[in-house]
């Protein structure tokens, strides 16, 4: 995955100079679904067009050049783009998508995890090229060198750096590893990346991490021979002389030959439950289990091949899948002329087809093989019609609606395929006799539902859309937003849009507000901005709400914009949207009451509350408010009053004590392990002793009070990291287990309905 975008040099986007002058202009990306709002002229398809130069070998025209600066020639070592790939990208366990292996571990300079050292890497001899016997570079290898005690240098600063991947204007890449990370037990490795010349040209960082893959495989044979009693006749397997070694091929060849024999003899062993302890001078250590040989053997050689052939592998890196216009979908298609067409190679995808599977294009089996795809195809419109806009599920794990709404068919005829779409009982018609609309939708549920993990052969994926839908209804465009959570399971989606329907008002963090400063020409500020916080776009002192910018940026008025929908409920900060919004939605799952009509919990921070409520009044749009019992929020009008529910009226343990928040509809126990989890200088356990069941304050009081008491932190409980903890476990087990948090759901139960009965109460008056 890549979780940051900083762009560079590339038309409106300035940012940081060939000098590293200017402030960076850089694009948090979310894990599923990012969205760019801004104005016209802002440069949001800029930062799209940037992003959508990665993994590109061609060199970049100097009309794509910042136009706010001059550039001595040659440009090609410009930096236009910079990709930080995060974990998920690395992650070799992942069922979804290909990991990029060159970029894997082991890193340490002890060996590999749990193998017993019986000599170290230290002490190997150095590896040794041949003169002009190895292709690979020579001059400015460090493999074989120790910087500062690492003897794995490159993989060493790999285990503790943030990777990133820098595109130059050339269409070259580099790697640079950047900004430790705090990784568990790991030396501090700064001054090994100030000996390392990063950011580092791809060909090179690959010579050098393969020279160091050679040593640790070389290691590791050797310490194969020393654990050899496991299985007496891998020490013939496994010796290997290294004072016979030429240049580095031939030692790839002879550790290639026994790894591959060392995974063949363990595999064939019969397998230890315990494996024996051994004595080496004082130490004890456990030798591993054959198993565990087998595996690392397998990993080493894996990576050592991968990274030798092919020698470029931009393609393992994240691909991006460029979908930003979007060709409205045609009748018919050459079969053999128009193989690559993206409404075919989506088609194809929804079955596997493969033309070179068929003897004839007109075979029955090629027919049987296109009816299944397209009644797919099929079943996919009419999921796209049928099902709830404010769903989140992708669409393997839905199932649609039974329905003959829509029915695609198709001609066949010497090659030439015709598509046609049928509607309820009316006979169906080409597709270029549907309207945009229609023929939009259809080439997006191929090109991008259907085939972005076929597109990218398993690579981690990231789609970019430039304003999609523009030809849709809002109803449809509604449904369109709904329809991106199918890919996310496959893909990452960056889009940019104008359109209200197409921002999730559940999540606004999804929220990236573009902006184009054109003042101040002497200023490294000007040119395209990014404010990845909707807080840091605002305007201080000027906006009614926190979401005013995002209204602003897309030009609506508020009761046209992300407030409007049919039960609006204003609540005093984020924690209680996300809770509420959690709740809600377990409600509905679950087939309890719920608010239905495509509820907007509307987060006003406080103070803000009664003032945005006068103006949704004004604007007509019935609303509710949810408040805590504190003298703040007391002696409104008799009009907000009549809207206004309040935690204290509600069933809550003990809420007469105290001023109620929404953290006290939670068990406290499970809160406080919560909390835990956020602050480490909070002791669950000491603070759960008793008797803390017996509280005579709010649950957040009572935690702030005792993180006051603590000597590292000021006391104040942190409720946004809160509220992400314990929705992240909240998420599964209100569908798992849902009896462990009976009292809970009995609470939030009870908010719900109050707000629904009051809602309905005022839309009645």
């Amino acid at each position: 995955m890549i979780d940051q975008v900083e762009v560079l040099n590339f038309r409106s986007v300035l940012g940081r100079g060939p000098d590293d002058s200017g402030d960076p202009v850089r694009l948090e990306v979310e894990e599923d679904i990012t969205t760019l709002i801004g104005q016209n002229e802002a440069g949001k398809s800029n930062v799209l067009d940037a992003i959508n130069q990665f993994g590109k070998s061609v060199p970049l025209s100097d009309t794509k050049i910042s136009n706010y600066r001059d550039y001595p020639d040659p440009k090609d070592e410009l930096e236009i783009l910079r990709c930080r790939l995060s974990s998920g990208a690395l992650d070799r366990n992942s069922e979804q998508v290909k990991s990029v292996p060159w970029l894997l571990g082991p890193y340490r300079s002890e060996g590999l995890d749990g193998f017993p050292v019986r000599e170290t890497l230290e002490e190997m001899t150095p590896i040794q090229p041949a003169d002009g016997g190895d292709s690979r570079s020579e001059d400015n290898s460090i493999a074989d060198e120790a910087i500062d005690g690492a003897v794995l240098p490159l993989g060493e600063v790999l285990a503790t750096g943030r990777i990133e991947v820098v595109h130059y204007a050339s269409g070259d890449h580099a790697i640079d590893i950047v900004d430790s990370t705090d990784v568990s037990g790991s030396s501090d490795t700064s001054s090994i990346r100030d000996q390392i010349s990063f950011p580092m040209d791809l060909d090179e960082f690959l010579s050098q991490r393969y020279d160091e893959y050679l040593r640790l495989c070389q290691w590791f044979v050797s310490n194969i021979v020393e654990v050899a009693d496991l299985n007496p006749e891998i020490e013939e397997i496994t010796a290997l002389n290294r004072d016979a070694v030429a240049d580095k091929s031939d030692l790839r060849v002879q550790l290639t030959d026994r790894l591959e024999s060392i995974s063949q003899a363990f595999g064939d062993a019969e397998p230890i439950d315990e494996p024996p302890v051994e004595t080496q001078g004082e130490a004890e250590f456990e030798l591993p289990k054959i198993s565990v040989i087998q595996k690392l053997a397998n990993d080493l050689l894996r990576t050592l091949s991968n990274i030798d052939s092919p020698p470029n592998r931009i393609e393992d890196l994240p691909n991006i899948v460029d979908q930003s216009k979007i060709n409205l979908a045609d009748s018919e298609y050459d079969l053999r002329a128009d193989e690559d067409n993206p409404v075919l190679r989506g088609l194809f995808a929804l079955n596997n087809i493969n033309l070179e599977d068929y003897s004839s294009l007109d075979s029955p089996e090629f027919r049987k093989s296109l009816d299944t795809a397209v009644e797919q195809l099929s079943l996919y419109l009419n999921w796209f019609w049928d099902s709830d806009p404010t769903g989140r599920q992708p669409i393997e794990t839905v199932t649609p609606e039974e329905t003959d709404s829509y029915r695609f068919e198709y001609e066949l005829h010497e090659g030439t395929i015709t598509l046609k779409l049928a509607e309820d009982e009316t006979p169906p018609t080409p597709l270029e006799q549907r309207s945009d609309g229609m023929r939009w939708i259809i080439t997006f549920l191929l090109t991008i539902i259907a085939q972005p993990y076929a597109q990218s052969g398993g690579r981690q994926t990231l789609v970019t859309l430039d304003d999609p839908g523009i030809h849709l209804h809002p109803e449809a465009e509604k449904q369109l937003f709904r329809a991106f959570f199918n890919v996310t399971n496959q893909a990452q989606i960056i889009y940019t849009t104008h359109s209200p329907a197409l921002i999730d008002r559940k999540e606004v963090d999804r929220l990236r507000i573009v902006k184009n400063i054109t003042e101040k020409k002497d200023s490294s500020l000007i040119g395209t901005r990014i404010a990845n916080d909707l807080d840091d776009a605002r305007t201080p002192g000027e906006q009614v709400d926190p979401l005013a910018t995002a209204r602003e940026a897309i030009g609506w008025t508020l009761s046209d914009s992300l407030f409007r929908g049919e039960q609006t409920v204003l609540v005093e900060g984020p924690s209680d949207k996300r809770y509420l919004n959690l709740f809600n939605d377990y409600f509905k799952w679950d087939g309890k009451p719920h608010l239905d009509k495509d509820p907007t919990f509307v987060d006003s921070k406080g103070g803000q509350l009664p003032f945005l409520s006068r103006i949704l009044s004004a604007e007509d749009v019935n609303h509710v408010i949810l408040m805590d019992d504190d003298s703040v929020n007391n002696g409104y009008e008799a009009e907000i009053e009549a809207r206004t529910v309040r935690y204290n009226d509600l069933e809550i343990p003990d809420s007469r004590e105290y001023e109620a928040e929404i953290e006290d509809l939670f068990d406290r126990e499970f809160l406080i392990k919560a909390a835990a989890e956020v602050h480490d200088e909070l002791d669950a356990e000491e603070a759960l002793e008793p008797p803390y069941h017996t509280f005579e304050c709010s649950i957040v009081s009572y935690i702030e009070e005792y993180l006051e008491q603590t000597e590292y932190y000021p006391g104040e409980l942190c409720k946004y990291d809160l509220s992400m903890e314990v929705k992240d476990q909240l998420e599964k087990e209100l569908r798992t287990s849902p009896e462990e948090h009976s009292e809970t759901i009995e609470r939030f139960q009870s908010v719900i309905s109050e707000l629904k009965e009051k809602i309905e109460k005022m839309d009645d008056e």
